[in-house]
């Protein structure tokens, strides 16, 4: 599930008996059907949790690829701002997707950039190229909990997630401004995890999320995502263009905003009017991490 990633980085009414998706007024003009909903199982909290995240899975499945250009922000507890220019890339793929940013400016941190591969059978992979030194670092697992760059995301945040990786519980539902949001739990089973538990607020006109909520080992509160600016791509999948992590134990804050954001690249042209090819695996390996 992409709920969480920038760079991919989750209605009915209250008090239906079952959720249906509601589709825009949009064409899908994507090539990637709507899937239908399962018969959710209200009754049963855990099993009810589980489908709701396989099922924005599903719903967010078929995107292919994508490209953006995004200002990181880091903000301190004092108001003072830092910003970055950055670019991103992601592949999707059945087994994993993989995702390359890259910062372009300042000149101080320009050239840095992360790779990850995602495996959803084993432990993603993740290498960090600094252009000071001219290395590939590979980031363990152990080590995913870590700042990325000095913002309030983590390795750990910026992977996609992935339902079978959690346990769920359906925790309560609530209206929007547009449709019903369902709050879901999940309790990573990997050890390495930098929490214990995650709360998803999904909204079921998206389905995706509009809020994460991170709380620490300890079961306290660790760290709000407002997830915002939402863009409907080819009338099919909802992307946001606006991330805003905040830590609510240090009230620091780190914003991902999207100037530019193209979702599924071949359904775009050139300026010739020719069509545009979709990214290749070639975009994704240690050597294209360390060009610029």
């Amino acid at each position: 599930m992409t709920t969480k990633t920038p760079w991919l980085v989750l209605g009915t009414l209250v008090g239906v008996l079952a959720l249906s998706p509601t589709s825009s007024s949009a064409e899908n003009t994507s090539g990637v059907n709507v899937p239908s909903a399962p018969s959710f199982k209200k009754s049963n909290a855990a099993a009810y949790g589980k489908q709701i995240a396989e099922y924005v899975d599903a719903y967010n499945t078929g995107w292919k690829d994508s490209y953006s250009k995004s200002t990181i922000t880091n903000i301190s507890a004092s108001g003072e701002k830092m910003a970055s220019k950055t670019t991103q890339l992601s592949l999707e793929k059945s087994n994993g997707n993989m995702g390359l940013i890259r910062y372009q400016s300042p000149a101080s941190v320009a050239g840095v950039a992360m790779l990850t591969h995602e495996n959803h059978k084993a432990t993603d992979e993740s290498w960090l190229y600094l252009p000071s030194n001219r290395r590939v670092r590979r980031i363990s697992g152990a080590n995913r909990t870590s700042s990325f760059q000095g913002t309030e995301f983590t390795y750990e945040d910026l992977s996609s997630l992935v339902p079978s990786r959690y346990k769920w519980k359906f925790a309560k539902e609530s209206k929007g401004k547009d449709g019903a949001i369902l709050q879901i739990e999940g309790v990573p089973t990997d050890k390495n995890s930098g929490y214990s538990k995650l709360r998803y607020h999904i909204n079921t006109k998206m389905w995706r999320a509009t809020k994460i909520e991170y709380y620490d080992k300890g079961g306290r509160l660790l760290k709000t995502l407002a997830v915002s600016k939402w863009k409907l791509y080819h009338g099919r999948f909802w992307r946001a263009h606006k991330f805003e992590m905040h830590n609510k134990q240090t009230q620091k804050r780190s914003t991902f905003e999207a100037s530019t954001q193209f979702l599924s690249i071949d359904k775009y042209k050139k300026k010739d009017g020719s069509p545009r090819e979709g990214l290749k695996e070639s975009a994704f390996t240690k050597r294209a991490l360390e060009t610029r």
